[in-house]
């Protein structure tokens, strides 16, 4: 497990044999449910009773967060009964690939649940550097009075990858660069460079006006050291999705 860089060898175990594997299908409540049946069994091994509180992760793809909440919510949550404590469903981007298809799904889901039991996360945000933006920009003595546009000419925020997709090409040729990385991640790293000291952080954002856009796709290195985009096998041949965006705001 290269993940697991800290703790001692005994800790790693006794982290490892609280986890569990099955393959299953999606849209499978048999399936969930036999996984519901196994975490009973270690919860009650833990000595836990009353209300559990259990975290539902989407690490899949949007196509399928309606089939896998109505699953969950069928196997476990209408089956826990009073033993369902906190059980929310953590989902990450994207969902969806347009306004559309945000609402439809969303729409979809609240069909399921209650809207606060949905937490849709962005977890670039969880990077060390870009939690520190607001105290490097506000808890500064140096920085926060020049933190402006009398001391600021402009701002450069550049996300660099030296990897290619790397067998996503299925998932990357549908959404493409700007879908993948700047309408999400780089617009919340603008906004929090960008933002007034604020009285509360709220998940309130302020709207851009893009001005000029630059798209492109990488190429083989010359040297044969990187495959180009296109020969990914994943990745169709004539492909034209941009793999590369600079843009003006």
């Amino acid at each position: 497990m290269p993940y697991l860089k800290d703790g001692t060898e005994e800790e790693k175990k006794e982290f490892l044999d609280l986890c569990i594997y099955r393959k299953g299908a999606y849209d499978s409540t048999d399936d969930v449910a036999s996984v519901f049946e196994e975490l009973k069994e270690k919860e009650a091994k833990l000595g836990e009773g009353g209300k559990v509180n259990r975290l539902f992760y989407f690490a899949i793809p949007p196509t399928v967060f309606v089939p896998m909440g109505k699953s969950i919510k069928e196997a476990v949550i209408d089956r826990a009964g009073e033993s369902v404590g906190w059980s929310p469903l953590i989902v990450e981007k994207p969902f969806g690939k347009d306004s559309e298809s945000f609402q439809e799904l969303l729409s979809d889901m609240k069909a399921l649940y209650s809207e606060d039991y949905i937490y849709c996360i962005d977890h670039f945000l969880g990077k060390e550097m870009v939690q520190n933006l607001l105290i490097l920009q506000f808890s500064n003595a140096i920085f926060e009075p020049l933190w402006n546009r009398n001391h600021v000419k402009s701002v450069t925020i550049t996300f660099k990858e030296n990897f290619g997709t790397k067998g996503r090409g299925g998932y990357f040729d549908s959404y493409g660069i700007i879908r993948d990385v700047i309408q999400n991640h780089l617009l919340q790293v603008m906004s929090l460079v960008a933002m007034e000291p604020p009285v509360k952080v709220t998940g309130e954002g302020s709207a851009n006006y893009i001005h000029d856009c630059v798209l492109g796709q990488y190429l083989a290195a010359p040297d044969g050291s990187k495959v180009a985009y296109t020969e990914d096998d994943t990745v169709p041949d004539d492909s034209v999705t941009p793999t590369f965006a600079t843009i003006v705001l």
